[in-house]
């Protein structure tokens, strides 16, 4: 592992472990937008694992976007939801288990839509990769709790 990579996990999970610790007191936005913590098993460790990423809510239903800054490839944590899409979610102190859904066409466009007006990063991100950014829809599974 090179050394970007080794900041980018110590500053992700010290950011995940402030978060916890004091219910999205500390650590609930970034560059202004709020943040909702996202839990996926490892595809091949099966070991839990946490990203901080921006929330962004559309038509009452809250969505992450796998956007990993524009670069060429998939997020892990994205790979990771593909192969268990039933996720953990802490969404300041709410934590629920949710089932995540990747979006497509017209419904997927108009969620983005709604990530580049809360974060214009996201518009920038888009224009780097000549990849599709996933749109993932956390729908939470009733009568679950992380």
């Amino acid at each position: 592992m090179n050394l970007r990579n080794t900041l980018i996990r110590l500053v992700t999970g010290t950011h995940a472990h402030l978060y916890r610790l004091t219910d999205g007191r500390v650590g609930s936005t970034m560059n202004g937008a709020l943040v909702l913590l996202l839990t996926t098993r490892g595809r091949r460790t099966g070991k839990p694992r946490t990203s901080p990423l921006l929330r962004v809510e559309h038509g009452g239903r809250l969505h992450v976007i796998a956007s990993a800054g524009g670069a060429d490839t998939h997020p892990s944590w994205f790979t990771n939801l593909t192969a268990e899409p039933r996720v953990g979610v802490q969404d300041g102190a709410s934590r629920f288990t949710a089932r995540a859904v990747e979006l497509d066409g017209a419904e997927r466009d108009a969620v983005y839509a709604t990530a580049v007006d809360l974060s214009e990063g996201f518009g920038e991100y888009q224009r780097r990769t000549e990849r599709t950014i996933p749109v993932v829809r956390l729908e939470p599974i009733f009568g679950e709790r992380r």
